[in-house]
């Protein structure tokens, strides 16, 4: 089992250590008695100086982590423990397992865990960096971890996009699979293949193509995914396992592929199985926008839209009833999404009720939205909301009037409270505050009457001009 140290900072500077001495990572684990057997010093290499790098979406290797240090204690002799460091995680990982060890020793809860050991292995980042390079590297870091544990030749970790109309399954981490293969497997494979419907609908495990033909009378060498691109490039067996989350919420697919039938074993199997809750959160497209969802409000409606016009509710929260599906906010959402150029805007709903929305952007072309109810800015009321938005966009006051079919009296009114209640003493510095504050209405709420908004349907009079008399 891994415990985590948890040095005090006032107590390491007591000590005479730097002050960034304690926020290195460090685990102390208790390892079996095989530690010894294969530790770092026995083996002298690590499994980074074999291991090619591998193919992502930025083309490069992940950083390392500082540093690790752990002590193992032997079952015959507790009282003398072995502390060993090590500054490569993968080797520290390998340190730890072996592929003889892995399903033994997870299984009757003998030493450490594969999802206890797989969030170390993710280098640290900083605050700057993007979230998709962030997914790619802990994807990669997990995938070169387990083909050393596999010995697998080629690889292929794949996440589905529910906001793409198209090609669902983006290649997310890839080694040793052509192009040409790389495009049939995301696509062709998922959906005229017999197998990998077996794989999404009937069952959970990693199948290999035995495990087809022995269990559900595929023959999986005789398809034309076999027969025109893996047979071909030398494989002679593989696996397919689909990933899920814990709610059940598919997130993506792992395939791999062996020179030899031979190399396919029943424990290596066993080794991927106990991979994949980890890989499922990796190849988690809506994690950033659940992250951000929570981290925004909680308590505020939410809906990810993708740059093409497709909506999706986020997983874990609500959406409410103007964001919901047939929503008057979602239609006018995916309309004009591409057209919106402010993060914040104010709404006003058929009764003329304020919302409050909130456009964040995020990794792969998506924009979070967030909606909550809220009272109208600084006492101000609809009308005068509608004006100052006229006021930012530079119109004068007989255009004001003439825009919300008033008289010019009255729309010189509204300015005048306006300068007064925002505390301002040009049009200038009103527009100023509109776009700071966050006070802009979309286009399509600027002129809408809410009390006759009433005697229509919401949905059909979002996206219309109306003329206040």
């Amino acid at each position: 089992m891994v415990r985590h140290s948890t040095a005090c900072p006032d107590a390491s500077l007591k000590a005479g250590r730097p002050a960034r001495e304690f926020l290195r990572p460090r685990f102390l684990i208790c390892v079996p008695r095989v530690l010894p057997d294969f530790g770092l010093a026995h083996s002298g290499t690590s499994a980074s100086a074999s291991s090619p790098p591998l193919r992502s979406g930025r083309e490069r290797c992940a950083p390392r982590c500082s540093g690790f240090s752990f002590t193992s204690t032997s079952l015959s002799d507790a009282k003398r423990p072995q502390t060993f460091r090590c500054r490569n995680p993968r080797a520290w990982y390998n340190l730890a397992f072996r592929e003889e060890d892995v399903a033994d020793r997870t299984a009757s809860g003998d030493g450490m865990k594969i999802e206890e050991l797989l969030p170390a292995l993710a280098p640290p980042r900083g605050a700057s960096a993007d979230a998709t390079g962030e997914l790619v590297d802990n994807a990669s870091e997990a995938m070169r971890t387990l083909r050393d544990l596999v010995h697998c030749s080629a690889f292929l970790l794949s996440s589905w996009d529910p906001l793409s109309n198209n090609h669902r399954h983006k290649t997310l981490v890839t080694d040793g699979y052509s192009d040409d293969t790389l495009s049939h497997v995301n696509d062709d494979y998922v959906y005229e293949n017999p197998a990998f419907s077996v794989s999404h609908t009937r069952s959970s495990r990693s199948l290999r193509w035995c495990d087809y033909e022995r269990d559900w009378k595929i023959h999986f060498q005789e398809t034309a995914t076999a027969q025109k691109f893996l047979i071909p490039a030398g494989f002679r067996e593989g696996t397919t396992v689909c990933l899920r989350l814990p709610s059940g919420r598919y997130t993506g697919a792992l395939h791999m592929s062996w020179d030899t039938s031979a190399a396919a074993t029943d424990r290596r199997r066993d080794i991927i199985e106990r991979f994949c809750p980890t890989l499922a959160v990796a190849c988690d497209l809506l994690r950033v926008p659940q992250l951000l969802a929570g981290a925004i409000n909680l308590n505020a409606f939410a809906l990810v839209i993708s740059s093409n016009g497709i909506a999706h509710d986020l997983p874990g929260r609500a959406a409410g009833s103007y964001l919901g599906e047939g929503g008057a906010l979602r239609g006018f959402l995916v309309e004009s999404i591409r057209c919106l150029r402010s993060p914040r805007f104010l709404w006003a709903d058929e009764v003329g009720c304020c919302h409050r929305v909130t456009l964040t952007v995020c990794p792969g072309g998506l924009t979070l939205v967030t909606e909550e109810p809220a009272p109208w800015p600084f006492y101000l009321s609809l009308r005068e909301i509608q004006v100052l938005n006229l006021i930012a966009s530079g119109a004068s006051n007989p255009q004001i009037a003439q825009r919300l079919g008033i008289s010019s009296r009255t729309a010189s009114t509204h300015v005048e409270h306006l300068l007064t209640k925002l505390h301002c003493s040009t049009r200038a510095k009103l527009a100023a505050v509109t776009v700071v504050e966050g006070l802009l209405l979309p286009d399509t709420n600027n002129y809408r009457n809410p009390r006759k908004s009433r005697l229509r349907n919401s949905h059909s009079s979002s996206n219309t001009l109306k003329n206040i008399p």
